[in-house]
């Protein structure tokens, strides 16, 4: 009996260590940057965009082994499929110094999450989980501080609040949505040059930080997760190779953000799920984005991303699509503005 019951407390235990993982990794790749995406444009321009990202991952790493001895393994069949709708309007806020550029934009995601069935804790399998809906719904605004187009510099703050919404289930291993506040602040700093007549080169450096609110509904016995603040650092450098098609390098860092999830008490005794600890996630990823402006307003972006160093967590390959159109929304209002 009581092999039974320490065998379904580290399946339980599994269940959740993936659950908090998996909400991590969905949270920290929909909230990243692309490259460019901190140079403004005019006030009065409104932007949709349109995202496609597929996320796999077969290694878990719990402290930098994959091995099942460590606690991690390699057969974990994380699967993401992840839609996001973007909203963007330029404007410019009155200052005492001048006119502030800014984006008020909101983002909703939607999609899938699978971890397949056969992955393995030790010797305990765990069920596939499968998570369908939408996700935390989260909302922004950069505000330029440097919004110098004639040199090049830009300087940018951007907060960040992610709502507790989406499709969650406590017994799931996998969700898609979250049952916790995140807040998020970024601070930038972007330099143009121009290469040649015509052809930049972009530099960009972004320094970022999240905060979580427990989670007190995590697991299927309802247990308290608690979330330690992430570090990020991301980099992009950028140059283009015509007019209308740029090519990036990018960097991105996700670091800290261990967390624990509180014990299941028995009768007063702990011992029936302990405590389980998660540590920093220390994440280091690299890839390359190729952007085509194919007609005046209208863009595609793809991107491939690859974890090279983790940890604690999934070592994740990612890809994106984004379709971007934009307009001026003062045009298309009948009210047409000099563009600042």
């Amino acid at each position: 009996m009581k092999r039974l019951v320490r065998s379904i407390a580290v399946c339980v235990c599994m269940a959740l260590l993936l659950s908090g993982i998996t909400l991590l990794l969905a949270g920290r790749a929909l909230a990243d940057n692309n490259a460019r995406d901190y140079i403004p444009a005019p006030a009065g321009v409104l932007a949709v965009l349109t995202y496609y990202e597929n996320v796999t991952a077969q290694n878990f790493y719990v402290k930098g082994s994959s091995g099942p001895g460590h606690g991690g393994t390699d057969n974990l069949g994380l699967s993401e499929n992840i839609g996001i709708l973007r909203v963007i309007y330029f404007c410019d806020i009155p200052m005492p110094w001048g006119p502030m550029r800014a984006s008020p934009q909101f983002l909703v995601p939607f999609g899938s999450v699978t971890i397949n069935e056969g992955t393995e804790y030790g010797n305990f399998p765990v069920a596939s989980s499968t998570s369908t809906g939408l996700g935390a719904p989260f909302i922004l605004s950069q505000f330029w501080f440097v919004n110098d187009d004639s040199c090049k510099n830009y300087v940018a703050f951007t907060p960040f609040l992610f709502f507790p919404a989406g499709a969650y289930n406590d017994t799931k291993a996998a969700n898609i949505g979250s049952n916790n506040w995140q807040f998020r602040e970024e601070l930038n700093g972007t330099k143009g040059f121009e290469v040649i007549p015509g052809h930049f080169a972009y530099i960009e450096a972004t320094l970022g930080s999240s905060q979580f609110t427990n989670n007190d509904d995590a697991g299927p016995f309802s247990q308290r997760q608690v979330l330690k603040p992430t570090v990020t650092a991301e980099s992009h450098l950028s140059y283009d190779l015509t007019k209308t098609v740029f090519i990036s390098g990018d960097y991105y860092g996700h670091y800290a953000g261990s967390y624990r999830i509180d014990p299941l008490y028995e009768n007063g005794n702990p011992e029936y799920v302990p405590t389980q600890k998660v540590g920093a996630l220390g994440e280091t990823s690299v890839g390359a984005s190729l952007a085509y402006s194919f007609a005046p307003g209208f863009q595609l972006m793809a991107q491939y991303r690859t974890d090279v160093a983790v940890a604690n967590g999934p070592a994740a390959n990612i890809f994106l699509l984004r379709f971007l159109w934009a307009t001026d929304l003062n045009g298309l209002l009948g009210n047409p503005q000099a563009k600042q």
